[in-house]
């Protein structure tokens, strides 16, 4: 087994980084390894909240504070996980910078490269394994993308056409969001390649996410489990509306059966959920567990939603208002 304490799955949007940092996990737990999954939206994450947020990215001195800040929240972290009985297993916290903040704010390649090589230098304590995950149609996966997310997250893609990368380039419309993703993963392949450390690339434009995690954890040196889940007899029971409020917001769930998966409508319009046994289920790629609870006749009337997720309605529990018959 590869002797590390932090293994980091890296790759653009749609390439599969939750699903394969949360099936990885799901790898380690069933070999007995005590390890922690940081998903990138977890609350209070330790890397991802507040980041590139002092002053203005587009100020030279401003980033200049930034990129240190990071400096300083990785050794923080490093430091934590060297003391640790447990493999972190995060996604979404390395070359996704260079879309997120160094394309909006004129950032050289030179700039970038010095970036990464400085931040790789504060993970080799942690011995650290970068997962890079590419895709080799950008346009396609990002389209794939549009229905399971929603409108929202469509406009908020097609929008970064007023990315500063894109004006700097002159790229415009659809083409010129698609052209931009492009650059960003061949940005992010150079980083990668320079990073001299152990790691490992993986193109998951199939979506064969079992052999996928096959060869990773052949690479890692751990004893593949099957990904098998508990079957589903009932489904149906569990489709409806469910809903609370709090304060003055309305939060709602709605759960659905596409004749293959169960799956919940809530801040994206399509979310399946793993089987975990019983009344218990996890989202695909989210750290949200849904514990279905039922009345003395066995019918089910309300769902208890727990997890790390940030998300207002965690270990909230929303009654039942309307059965499948009703929507």
């Amino acid at each position: 087994m590869i002797d590390t304490k932090l293994i980091v799955v890296t790759g653009m949007s749609g390439a599969g980084k939750s699903t394969t940092a949360q099936n990885l996990a799901c790898q380690y737990q069933r070999n007995h390894i005590r390890h922690r999954w940081l998903h990138e939206e977890i609350k209070n994450h330790p890397i991802r909240d507040g980041e590139f947020s002092i002053g203005s990215i587009c100020n030279e001195a401003d980033l200049e504070s930034n990129m240190q800040n990071m400096f300083e929240r990785w050794e923080c972290l490093i430091k934590h996980i060297l003391t640790s009985r447990r493999v972190y297993i995060m996604e979404g916290v390395l070359y996704d910078n260079i879309l997120r903040y160094f394309y909006e704010s004129h950032s050289s390649l030179e700039k970038i490269t010095w970036y990464y090589d400085e931040l790789m230098k504060r993970l080799v304590p942690a011995q650290p394994v970068v997962v890079h995950l590419c895709r080799a149609n950008i346009r396609a996966t990002l389209e794939t993308l549009y229905p399971m997310r929603g409108q929202w997250w469509k406009n908020l893609i097609l929008n970064m056409d007023q990315n500063q990368y894109c004006r700097d380039h002159g790229l415009v419309g659809e083409d010129g969001v698609y052209a931009m993703w492009q650059a960003y993963q061949d940005t992010a392949q150079k980083m990668f390649r320079r990073w001299s450390g152990t790691k490992i690339e993986i193109d998951t434009t199939a979506g064969e996410w079992e052999r996928y995690m096959k060869r990773l954890t052949q690479f890692l040196g751990i004893d593949y489990q099957p990904l098998s889940q508990p079957a589903l007899a009932e489904p149906g029971k569990f489709c409806g509306q469910y809903q609370i409020r709090l304060g003055d917001q309305l939060h709602a769930l709605e759960i659905r059966f596409d004749g293959t998966h169960l799956y919940c409508q809530a801040f994206w319009p399509y979310m399946k959920l793993l089987p975990l046994g019983g009344n218990r289920f996890i989202f695909s790629s989210f750290p949200v567990r849904l514990t279905f609870l039922e009345n003395a006749t066995g019918c089910i009337e309300a769902v208890r939603v727990r997890g790390s997720y940030d998300w207002e309605i965690m270990g909230q529990t929303l009654p039942r208002i309307m059965s499948v018959e009703g929507l």
